[in-house]
């Protein structure tokens, strides 16, 4: 996976430093979402002297560069997605948590939706879909 992220910093203009590559790496890796503070009790493992800020700079520098995405959570927290992939994501209220939810026909009629209807002065370069979702109660 670090050659991976490697390639994906070259391929974006950006210096591999060792925090990039264990930030990108950990996206790598893991489905979630992390915080910024949730990153940081992972990356302190490991470096221990990298600081929040240092983190909050290199999400940024790669969110910049669009390999990441800012998701703002319905808990207030900014979360962060790695986006290689077209995705949408599922948003679970009862915990507080995104979820990857891909589908190909939903993307694909986005897709086709926005080339058709244009937005004046503006060209959609991605979109993507949040759906808030809640927890059946499920009776026996």
């Amino acid at each position: 996976m670090i050659d991976v992220a490697k390639k994906l910093l070259k391929e974006h203009n950006l210096k591999t430093t060792p925090q990039r590559l264990y930030v990108l790496t950990y996206f790598l890796h893991h489905k979630s979402h992390p915080t910024i503070e949730e990153l940081y009790q992972e990356m302190i493992k490991s470096i221990p002297s990298i600081s929040k800020t240092t983190i909050y700079n290199v999400l940024e520098d790669l969110a910049q560069v669009h390999l990441l995405e800012r998701l703002p959570s319905p808990d207030g927290k900014m979360r962060y997605d790695l986006r290689l992939k077209q995705h949408h994501h599922l948003i679970d209220l009862d915990h507080n948590t995104v979820i990857d939810y891909e589908d190909d026909e939903l993307s694909n009629f986005l897709q086709e939706y926005f080339d058709k209807k244009k937005i004046q002065g503006f060209e959609v370069k991605s979109c993507h879909v949040e759906i808030f979702v809640q927890a059946k109660n499920v009776k026996p």
